[in-house]
Order: C-alpha cells, then structure tokens, then sequence
C-alpha cells in the first residue's frame, strides 16, 4: 500500500475505554495537522482493531467530516500492518502496537490517557519514566511520549510534525529500530519479557538506592 502525500496511520487503541479516553483526542490532533499541513495531501488511516469499536470511531468520524469535509480520514477493519507499512509517522497508544510500529521502523508519537485515580496509583508505584515498548527496550526516550494532561491535541501535532521536519532524526531513528529488529528475531516473546522486567527490576533498584 502506498499513497501520494504525506500519510501518518493513527491507532487510538483496541478496547472500549482507550478509544473513551484517547481517540477523541487523536481526532483533535488531526484536525489540527489538517489545517497545519495544508497542500500537502494529507491522508490519515486508521486501522479498526476490532469490529465493536468501529461505531464509536465512525461517530468521531463523522463529527471530523462535519467540521472538516475536505479531510482525509480512513477507517480500515484490521489491516494494522498495511496501514504502518503506508505511513510516514505514527500517532499511536501505548501497547504492544508500539513495538509493532517499531519493527516497521517507523518514526511515532506515543500518547495515553488513563483516570485520574488511577494515574496517581501508578505515580506512587513509580513505575519507569517511560511507557512505550520501544522506550523501554531501548532504555530511553527514542520516541516521544505524551501522556495525561500532555497529550493535549496542540502537543501531540507538535510532536508528530517535528518527526516530519525533520528526516535526518527519522533515519537515525530507523537505524536504531534496525538493531531492535534484529535482537528481537531471536525468541521474541521471551526476549521481551527478560528485557522489560530487567529494566523495571533496574528502575526499582535505583529507587531503593536513593
């Protein structure tokens, strides 16, 4: 699959309350680029994970067309790896899918939204700095993460229009995804689960020390 333009695949989540808390979001953030991004022919897609969440994603659809005619929003059934495969950047929620995005090297944004309560749990668990698969793999913030009162639709353009701007940082990035992809060829269920744990059993450490 490929198409003419600039192409940024969006995936807001698989289950009910992702798409709740984060999807209306997404649909701000590319109104925002639309608008931003004028003449480029911008196209976004977005892959339906599963056929329950499409009915919510065509009503924020339909309210994007309602404001927005002239732009370019597509709802595929499935279809995750076309539609990475297509992009040019990646506006994606935290979850297994970031690693997918990564083994198609692809530059991405990573955004999540979670309660208020539960939020604060986790900031008292303290858990690693970062969310993202990718992140966690690699140790640091090769991507960035815009999480809670962060990922506002301003922020997250901001951050997906810096990865367009910037093609040199993208083949740096793609480089180091390069390498992920080759460690993970070797048993990769395993391989990801000793490198997570290993890096909050480091994490948790350093906290203990402090």
């Amino acid at each position: 699959m490929k198409l003419d333009g600039v192409t940024i695949a969006v995936l807001p989540g698989s289950r009910g309350s992702e798409i709740k808390l984060i999807a209306p979001v997404f649909f701000e953030t590319m109104q925002l680029l639309a608008k931003r991004l004028q003449g480029q022919k911008l196209c976004f897609l977005i892959p339906v994970a599963t056929a329950r969440l499409r009915a919510p994603l065509e009503q924020l659809l339909l309210a994007a067309k309602n404001q927005n005619p002239d732009i370019r929003i597509y709802l595929l059934d499935g279809m995750a790896d076309e539609v990475l495969e297509a992009s040019d950047v990646v506006l994606i929620a935290s979850g297994t899918a970031t690693l997918q995005a990564a083994l198609w090297k692809k530059p991405m944004v990573i955004s999540y939204k979670v309660p208020w309560l539960t939020a604060q749990i986790m900031k008292r668990q303290g858990y690693l700095p970062y969310v993202g698969l990718p992140n966690i793999l690699s140790g640091e913030f090769v991507v960035p993460e815009l999480l809670q009162d962060d990922a506002t639709p301003e922020k997250l353009a901001d951050a997906v229009q810096d990865w367009l701007e910037h093609p040199v940082k993208v083949a740096q990035l793609k480089e180091r995804f390069a390498i992920m992809h080759e460690t993970l060829r070797r048993p990769t269920g395993l391989l990801v689960a000793q490198a997570v744990a290993q890096t909050i059993a480091s994490h948790r450490q350093k906290r203990v020390s402090v």
